[in-house]
C-alpha cells in the first residue's frame, strides 16, 4: 500500500473510531491509541470525556489501551465486518497493551463494508 492513497484512506477510515467506542463505558479520561504500522500507517487517539468519546489529534498522555497492527491487517479489519473472535484468530500479529477489554473494541471497527 503506498502513501499517496493509503494515508488519506486510513485518515477517513479511522474517523469511525469514536463511533465504535460510543457505547463503551469507561472511566473519564480513558485514552485509547490505535496504530497502523507501515508506509501508509499512522496513529489515532480517542479519549473518554464528559460528553462521550472524542477523537483527538494527539496526546501527551499515557494510553489506557494501545492497539498496534500492521497496515495490511488494519485495512482488512476496517473493510469487512468480522466478530472479535475471528479477528483475534485471523490476525495473530496484533498487540494490545494495557486494558485489553477496552482495546478490543478497536478491533470490531468497520469503516467500509464489502
Amino acid at each position: 500500500m503506498d502513501q499517496r492513497l493509503g494515508i488519506p484512506c486510513f485518515d477517513i477510515f479511522m474517523r469511525a473510531l469514536r463511533f465504535t467506542y460510543r457505547n463503551v463505558d469507561a472511566a473519564m479520561g480513558s485514552f485509547v491509541t490505535v496504530k497502523a504500522v507501515g508506509e501508509a500507517g499512522g496513529t489515532w487517539y480517542v479519549e473518554r470525556q464528559a460528553e462521550g468519546w472524542r477523537q483527538v489529534a494527539q496526546s501527551q498522555r499515557t494510553s489506557t489501551a494501545t492497539v498496534t497492527k500492521g497496515q495490511d491487517t488494519a485495512w482488512r479489519i476496517l473493510t469487512k465486518r468480522r466478530n472479535l473472535d475471528d479477528v483475534l484468530r485471523q490476525f495473530p500479529g496484533m498487540t494490545i497493551e494495557g486494558d485489553k477489554e477496552l482495546g478490543c473494541h478497536a478491533l470490531t471497527m468497520v469503516s467500509v463494508m464489502t
